[in-house]
């Protein structure tokens, strides 16, 4: 292989890559953009219970938790990453026309029903007025 020939396959590599870069670059974050927009609003003056990870239902103004976590990001350093302790035990409804808030104790169920209902990261569906759920981390 010649020096010339060299360069020149150095070069059309170095080139590739440059283009290469630039369509990541372009079109990887400002490609096509969704046919949606979002928008994000603070709501400063409700008091809500801080729960994530749960299933979720609405019905007009009316939203519904169940399950999930109430003790925030759960411990990566720990041998036990989902403690019983922060596990939602309270089915919550939460009306966004005035951003009042409802709970009712799971502990009235029996045992064998409430304990699903207490899991981290269910699937879950809602289909008109009925909520599926499935699985999730728990004991």
């Amino acid at each position: 292989m010649t020096f010339q020939l060299f360069v020149q396959k150095k070069i059309h590599i170095f080139i590739f890559f440059c283009l290469t870069v630039y369509a990541t670059k372009s079109f990887g974050q400002f490609g096509k953009l969704p046919p949606f927009s979002i928008e994000i609003e603070a709501i400063k003056e409700a008091h809500l219970p801080g729960i994530h990870s749960f299933a979720f239902a609405s019905s007009g103004s009316k939203w519904l938790f169940i399950g999930g976590r109430t003790n925030g990001l759960h411990g990566l350093n720990s041998n036990d990453g989902f403690p019983v302790e922060h596990s939602n035990n309270n089915v919550l409804v939460i009306d966004t026309s005035n951003w009042n808030f409802y709970y009712s104790s799971l502990n009235i169920l029996p045992y064998n029903l409430a304990d699903p209902l207490r899991s981290t990261n269910m699937q879950y569906l809602q289909e008109g007025n009925y909520l599926y759920m499935i699985g999730g981390f728990g004991w």
